[in-house]
């Protein structure tokens, strides 16, 4: 579906793929992401990123933290970075309190960049949702995890 727009599809894989390349921890990114599909209940955000999150060295105890939102068992950069992505998909504005202790735990660079991919994997969620796109039996190319 995303073929039918070439431009739009092409910024939209670059921009997906410009998040690899940040400063944000690899396995604290997919996490992040994971977190985006449990919220919205998106399965083709889950499937397209668990693999990609245990290859970049998630455990299945953190896995299930993301699945649960139970999040004491984690560090607390993981920890805070996970509950500010839980304001940030149920909150159009995050509360200032926690955005304070996000900023203060995680930097302005790396708290830009959650920003950032949370507001496009919610997209993400939204179109695959929206336009009911199959889930895939492996994930696509961008990045070569294999699904759980």
């Amino acid at each position: 579906m995303l073929t039918t727009s070439p431009e739009i599809a092409e910024g939209y894989l670059r921009l997906s793929m410009s998040f690899a390349q940040s400063s944000l921890d690899p396995a604290l990114r997919e996490l992040a992401i994971l977190r985006v599909g449990t919220l919205t209940g998106c399965d083709y955000v889950w499937l397209q990123h668990v693999g990609r999150a245990k290859d970049a060295g998630a455990s299945d105890q953190q896995i299930d933290a993301v699945q649960t939102g139970d999040y004491a068992t984690l560090d607390k950069l993981s920890a805070t970075a996970l509950g500010y992505v839980d304001e940030c998909v149920a909150n159009f504005r995050v509360p200032q309190k926690t955005f304070d202790a996000a900023r203060a735990a995680l930097g302005d660079e790396y708290l830009v960049t959650l920003t950032l991919l949370v507001g496009h994997y919610l997209g993400t969620a939204r179109f695959a949702e929206t336009f009911d796109i199959d889930l895939d039996a492996k994930p696509s190319a961008v990045g070569s995890a294999a699904n759980s």
